[in-house]
């Protein structure tokens, strides 16, 4: 499946977050609270983890805005979930759906496709 990719005059690079687990929710276990975030570049292809963030909705109940507050502009996640697609639109973060496979990986496709 080709990958979503926001079009017209962007950054040249964005801080995107992708769920530990791989996925935005997991059946039975709600959302993802624990998020790869890294720093990718639009145009080189080339990316650099950030490192391991943990959204506590103790503190900021809604993912999408904590989110934002982390600088993320991008989720890149294995599943589809429609119901949080306007949350995370509304906050001006765009989301990568149906992306398997390690975060580096999902990251490096993400980051090597703008590229191209």
């Amino acid at each position: 499946m080709k990958m979503q990719i926001p079009t017209g005059d962007q950054p040249k690079s964005v801080r995107i977050a992708v769920p530990y687990y791989g996925a935005l929710v997991r059946p039975d276990v709600g959302l993802e609270r624990i998020f790869f975030i890294a720093e990718a570049g639009r145009l080189s292809g080339e990316w650099n983890e950030l490192g391991l963030r943990i959204w506590n909705p103790k503190e900021t109940p809604r993912l999408a805005h904590w989110l934002r507050r982390m600088g993320v502009g991008g989720v890149i996640c294995s599943d589809r979930q429609f119901r949080y697609e306007e949350a995370l639109t509304e906050e001006g973060i765009w989301v990568c759906w149906e992306q398997e496979g390690d975060p580096g990986d999902v990251i490096a496709r993400w980051a090597n496709g703008l590229a191209a």
